[in-house]
């Protein structure tokens, strides 16, 4: 069952993105994912493009008038969280990736990134007329990839390449590009603390806590 229930029609605010932070994000996103491709013929992961196919179909859900009866567009985006989950939950489990973080740890921080945008539509969407029935729409959007997001901050403990670039400095067969990367990412979460007046986080993991408002409450079931 998706996240969303098949409604006939759905009537919420449309949501306002900080466009600043979105640009920082996808722009230093797409940019990593070329990189990557042009190290590799075809591409390690899929979670970046993944979180942009999400946040499309979000943008599609929000543009629907109030009236409108396309449960297609509803599924469509049940259907790309469901497969951004499912790529989360491979990258996570791959047994050569729990050994080598290297290659895909940055592509998940920005997937992550991308995704509080996805949040932020989900629990606009569910503060409308067609989810007053679901108590556990709220909840759940709410807590959209806690799950996930709190075993990303667990392994960021130990490897965090946004705040020691050494970590990244030699990796056989990408040296070179996941530090240019990963000071890339740096700075562009430098630039969007400052821009947004946030306090100094300790770490990559503590700043996307604080863009998805986890705070280290128990998770809803």
């Amino acid at each position: 069952m998706g996240l969303f229930p098949s409604a006939s029609f759905l009537q919420y605010p449309y949501i306002i993105f900080d466009s600043f932070e979105l640009g920082l994000a996808s722009k230093f996103a797409v940019a990593d994912k070329s990189k990557r491709n042009l190290v590799s013929n075809s591409s390690q992961d899929q979670l970046i493009a993944q979180s942009l196919i999400c946040l499309r179909d979000c943008l599609e859900v929000m543009r629907m008038p109030a009236d409108s009866c396309r449960v297609d567009v509803i599924e469509n985006l049940n259907t790309s969280i469901s497969i951004y989950i499912k790529e989360l939950s491979r990258v996570f489990f791959n047994k050569k990736n729990i050994k080598f973080k290297e290659t895909w740890w940055l592509s998940a921080f920005y997937s992550f990134w991308i995704q509080t945008y996805v949040r932020k539509a989900l629990i606009q969407l569910t503060e409308g007329p067609a989810f007053q029935a679901d108590v556990f729409a709220k909840r759940r959007s709410d807590q959209y990839l806690y799950i996930p997001l709190r075993l990303f901050d667990a392994i960021s403990n130990k490897f965090d390449p946004l705040n020691d670039l050494r970590l990244v400095d030699v990796v056989d067969g990408y040296t070179g590009y996941i530090y240019e990367s990963c000071r890339d990412a740096s700075r562009a979460v430098k630039c969007c603390i400052a821009s947004a007046g946030m306090k100094e986080m300790k770490g990559s993991g503590d700043f996307l806590k604080f863009l998805y408002g986890d705070d280290g409450m128990p998770i809803y079931k």
